[in-house]
């Protein structure tokens, strides 16, 4: 089983990085960034 969950995408990309290693620590496979209010996802998770 693969454990995922979507991450905040209205803060900061730094904090946003400060978060995936938090997660990718606790073991979770895969994240989501939705992309609404005219938010960006595909940067945030380039960066």
């Amino acid at each position: 089983m693969r454990i995922g969950m979507g991450i905040n995408y209205a803060g900061d990309f730094s904090e946003t990085i400060n978060n995936l290693l938090e997660f990718e620590a606790a073991g979770l496979d895969r994240v989501a960034v939705p992309e609404a209010y005219s938010y960006d996802a595909v940067s945030q998770l380039g960066y």
